[in-house]
């Protein structure tokens, strides 16, 4: 026990400042057993050992001064020797406040930070917080590259980037009990519209493929296109088709336009759209328009 209030254990006789920190208590040795901390419970019951981190916004011992939004209520740091001192930080797992704490409301969040080469600071790479959302990777300090998110009914992985126009976005969607989904878009931030594709599950219609697109006025996409469970093309953002029997069903919620195909050539030959059929028939209000 040093003058100071710093306790030694082991085979060391001077103190280390670690991570910038001289700690009050000190394990050095040479060996894996010099070096090493362990901590047993034995008791008859499913509980185990305890190691306990707390903070409190109080300058005393005793009082209980509320904590804030993301401060930090615990630190495990990981350091290396650097040929100078052992106060370059490699890696680090952080305890902090995710929202507002009150009485017996103590939300929280769990940070994990490794330090990039060239750096001696940890920046964070991954982030599970206080509604059990997983973030890894970072866009400017923001945790929002990888998402697993969990709730009653669904389970989904959402992968997304936040560029300069917006972000990416792939999920796949597991029920429980209830319809899923899987879907792969691109969502604009500021006037550049959004898409996706969409492969979903329904208890009555089946396994279908989703096409939407949406303006450059920030609405979210619609549906355009679907491809049924029976295979049948619909075209013009309507779920169900016209005649069951067509493989290929055009229409639209406007009369301002065509329900039509039109083909035309960029070049001075033909234009040409060849239909074959096994047997003729004229569907009632069918018409070609020329």
């Amino acid at each position: 026990i040093k003058s100071g209030g710093v306790v030694l254990v082991g085979s060391g006789t001077v103190s280390r400042t670690v991570a910038g920190r001289d700690a009050k208590l000190q394990v050095q040795g040479i060996t894996g057993n010099d070096s090493a901390i362990s901590i047993n419970r034995n008791s008859a019951n499913v509980n185990g050992p305890h190691i306990d981190f707390s903070k409190s916004r109080s300058d005393s011992l005793t009082d209980n001064t509320l904590v804030l939004n993301n401060d930090i209520l615990g630190r495990m740091t990981f350091c290396g020797a650097d040929g100078t001192d052992t106060q370059s930080l490699a890696a680090e797992i952080r305890a902090e406040v995710d929202g507002t704490p009150g009485s017996n409301d103590m939300p929280g969040r769990l940070s994990f930070r490794t330090t990039p080469d060239g750096s001696a600071s940890t920046t964070e790479r991954m982030r599970i917080d206080s509604s059990g959302v997983v973030s890894i990777g970072t866009n400017n300090n923001e945790p929002a590259q990888l998402k697993v998110v969990y709730s009653t009914v669904p389970t989904y992985l959402t992968s997304t980037f936040d560029g300069t126009v917006g972000e990416a976005t792939l999920s796949v969607n597991v029920p429980r009990t209830s319809d899923g989904s899987g879907s792969w878009g691109s969502h604009s931030n500021g006037g550049y519209g959004s898409a996706a594709i969409q492969a979903l599950s329904h208890s009555s219609s089946g396994g279908y493929v989703s096409i939407l697109t949406g303006s450059a006025d920030n609405t979210n996409p619609t549906e355009k296109a679907r491809i049924t469970s029976n295979g049948q093309l619909l075209l013009g953002g309507h779920s169900s088709p016209h005649n069951s029997t067509y493989k290929i069903d055009i229409q639209t919620d406007t009369t301002t336009h065509y329900n039509g195909v039109n083909v035309r050539a960029t070049a001075l030959q033909n234009d040409t759209l060849l239909v074959a059929a096994l047997a003729h028939a004229t569907p009632s209000g069918a018409g070609t328009n020329r």
